[in-house]
């Protein structure tokens, strides 16, 4: 799952004609992963993921800028807000293993 996540996650971003940027990004992603696993191994606060995906690729094929980045920032912040509801003795855990 992870691979295809980055792969469609590229893509998104793979129009923009900054090398810099593209760069960065892959940077970020790569910095988030363990984020992204405990978020998903643990479930604090349910998801549909594919749902997520499936919203903004309709975004990002129409063309729609803005609300591909609407739908991308909502999708982080959900992210974010699931690892917020870990407990804390759990997510050290976690990521000291």
């Amino acid at each position: 799952w992870e691979e295809r996540n980055r792969i469609f996650h590229e893509v998104l971003i793979s129009a923009c004609p900054s090398r810099w940027l593209k760069h960065f990004l892959s940077i970020l992603y790569q910095q988030a992963e363990r984020y992204r696993r405990l978020s998903l191994y643990l479930q604090p606060i349910p998801r549909d993921i594919h749902a997520e995906h499936e919203a903004l690729m309709q975004a990002a094929m129409a063309r729609d800028a803005d609300k591909a980045t609407a739908i991308l920032g909502e999708h982080i912040l959900l992210t974010f807000r699931s690892i917020e509801q870990i407990p804390k003795d759990q997510l050290n855990e976690k990521l000291a293993a």
